[in-house]
């Protein structure tokens, strides 16, 4: 597989990903009781816009990650957020679901067993560093040599990892903080923003990664 096809694949894969995540996440918000308003795929400058089922969708170049708002206006109060009005177990559901889901499918492209241990081991990846390259490398080696599959499945269970680390911004961190979910304490937000930059730096040396692997 030439350059060019490496780096169309890894895009499909990254957006096919996020697309399928963002699609559960408003199907189970919806089934719980919100209302989602918005959808943003993706990162960068908006590339296009458009309205699917009551949902404004957006659609940004740079694959990895979504986002879901359940935000809505109403003649009471200007930002009404229908998740945040939901019973805990309904809000926990509706925060968890969307990443059983890619482990699920993990599952069905990798094996139960293969796929829960590449789960469990994709909770350490911000810690190991030095794992990173080998990882990255192995990965590309999957999508040249055609295994699609297998890098669907992998990815998605990585993700779905990643995203359940205990950081207030993350899943697991909003689990975490159910009992305070429509108030949250200051120190919440300051702790936020130390792990943001954390994961911030670590995803910077995962695209270097990339991008050095690449070249």
């Amino acid at each position: 597989m030439d350059r060019l096809s490496l780096i169309f694949w890894l895009w499909m894969l990254s957006f096919g990903i996020t697309f399928v995540w963002a699609l559960v996440q408003v199907m189970v918000g919806r089934a719980v009781g919100a209302r989602p308003g918005s959808v943003v795929l993706g990162y960068g400058p908006t590339l296009g816009k458009c309205h699917i089922g009551g949902i404004l969708w957006s659609f940004r170049p740079i694959p990895g990650g979504s986002g879901v708002s359940f935000k809505g206006s109403t003649k009471d109060t200007e930002s009404h957020d229908s998740l945040l009005q939901l019973s805990a177990p309904r809000y926990a559901a509706a925060v968890l679901l969307p990443w059983v889901v890619q482990v699920t499918i993990g599952m069905a492209c990798l094996g139960a067993s293969e796929a829960l241990r590449q789960f469990g081991s994709g909770f350490a990846m911000p810690f190991e560093l030095f794992l990173l390259r080998g990882r990255v490398e192995r990965f590309f080696a999957l999508v040249q040599h055609g295994e699609l599959v297998t890098a669907w499945g992998l990815l998605s269970v990585k993700m779905a990892a990643l995203n359940l680390l205990p950081f207030p911004f993350l899943a697991g961190g909003t689990l975490l903080l159910l009992p305070w979910r429509k108030a949250r304490p200051g120190w919440v937000d300051k702790l936020g923003l130390i792990s943001l930059a954390a994961i911030v730096t670590w995803a910077l040396y995962v695209i270097y990664l990339l991008v050095t692997t690449l070249v």
